[in-house]
């Protein structure tokens, strides 16, 4: 992504849309500026990250010289952060690749604002006969907030004036003005797929308890007769997914020794923390896993 500096206020709100040509904006919505709906998923911990890509639409059937636009788009700033800003395809595609004559993105608390000069003089005009990818955006998600959220959350981009002064939606297109309507925006967080079956990790004979000594007997009787474990999760009692004799050992250690506790979900039943994990559980635990 070419970054400028701060661009003195976006080039000036883009050269005033451009050479300051009719700043009288015309009345009648002429172009969309649709924001994907997007889903972004996090993990245990609440981190996670996605692109959205924005487009700009001439909805009334004419076809126009697109000479200028700016955008300026908002987010919740407690479930999300603008952590890049990148050309869209088509933007990126524009005067035989070289992209457009002036980009400008900036990053603020509470949204995105960018601007851009496609063409001047001595180049091929654009248009937006058909949604054209101009921006996308990389977000990632608050973990403060979504940290074993597993519901998940609904939010709203919304494309709205931002900064100061504020830079506003507009497409400047055969020497006019066009003030922008926003379109979609909502964005679903959900944490990643996952078993969610709870389970005690160390919980090995799924007893509802840890009892260390039980437990590792168990355990080590599974490994060496090929027993049946109920729960795999649990007997991965050092969590590296996967399930051999340095789990009962550690348990032992932890029991005896004064060595680590396993970690979570314990000492109470809960949900996998660790993401892709191949382990499962076949029965879910006793006690106080209900």
């Amino acid at each position: 992504m070419r970054r400028l500096r701060s661009s003195v206020l976006l080039c000036a709100a883009v050269i005033s849309l451009t050479f300051g040509i009719s700043r009288d904006v015309v009345a009648q919505p002429q172009f969309e500026f649709i924001a994907e709906e997007t889903i972004i998923e996090y993990n245990w911990n609440g981190f996670g990250s996605g692109q959205v890509p924005l487009f700009i639409f001439q909805n009334a059937g004419i076809t126009t010289e697109i000479l200028s636009w700016s955008m300026s788009i908002s987010h919740d700033p407690d479930l999300l952060l603008v952590d890049e800003i990148e050309q869209g395809q088509y933007t990126a595609s524009l005067n035989g690749g070289a992209g457009p004559e002036f980009w400008d993105a900036q990053v603020l608390v509470e949204g995105a604002v960018i601007g851009s000069i496609n063409c001047t003089f001595g180049c091929a005009w654009s248009t937006f006969e058909t949604p054209e990818e101009v921006v996308l955006i990389l977000y990632e998600t608050a973990p403060l907030v979504l940290a074993q959220d597993l519901d998940g959350e609904l939010t709203t981009l919304i494309f709205e004036p931002l900064g100061s002064p504020p830079v506003g939606n507009f497409v400047n297109a055969s020497g006019a003005d066009f003030a922008g309507i926003g379109v979609g925006g909502l964005i679903t967080l959900q944490m990643e797929p996952t078993d969610l079956t709870p389970f005690i990790r160390g919980d090995v004979n799924v007893n509802g308890v840890v009892e260390p000594l039980a437990d590792a007997i168990f355990l080590l009787c599974a490994l060496i007769c090929f027993y049946p474990m109920p729960c795999q999760k649990a007997a991965d009692v050092n969590d590296d997914s996967g399930v051999n004799i340095a789990d009962p050992i550690y348990l032992l250690y932890y029991g005896f020794i004064g060595g680590p506790p396993p970690p979570p979900p314990f000492p109470d039943c809960g949900v996998d923390p660790t993401a892709g994990t191949v382990l499962d559980c076949i029965d879910p635990p006793l006690g106080t896993c209900n």
